[in-house]
């Protein structure tokens, strides 16, 4: 999918895995990106906290690599809200100011 697909009057969902700025890309958590024309909001289906407890997280930026060779920062990160399933596994929302993708071709030469 080339980046003239998203458009931004247009809702999308993009999946991805998610990570931290101080984390690698091999700890990242699968979640998606939903774009709405009012809200942009992360659903991560597990949490960058440890163990089972819900506390509000502000996050500077995170960073995701998407099914489809996409790389998208996004800033200005607030947790809203967060679901625990015991056994299953955790969901944590985020609200997300603003986002940058980026097109990676790493077959290039």
């Amino acid at each position: 999918m080339r980046l003239n697909k998203y458009k931004l009057n247009e809702d999308f969902d993009i999946l991805a895995i998610w990570y931290k700025e101080d984390q690698e890309i091999k700890n990242g958590i699968k979640g998606v990106l939903h774009y709405r024309n009012h809200s942009i909001t992360l659903e991560l289906f597990d949490s960058f906290d440890d163990g089972f407890k819900y506390e509000s997280q502000h996050l500077n930026r995170i960073y995701g690599f998407s099914q489809d060779g996409k790389l998208l920062a996004l800033n200005g990160c607030d947790k809203t809200h967060g679901k625990e399933s015991f056994p299953g596994f955790g969901i944590d929302s985020y609200s997300v100011n603003d986002f940058y993708m980026f097109e990676v071709d790493l077959n290039k030469q």
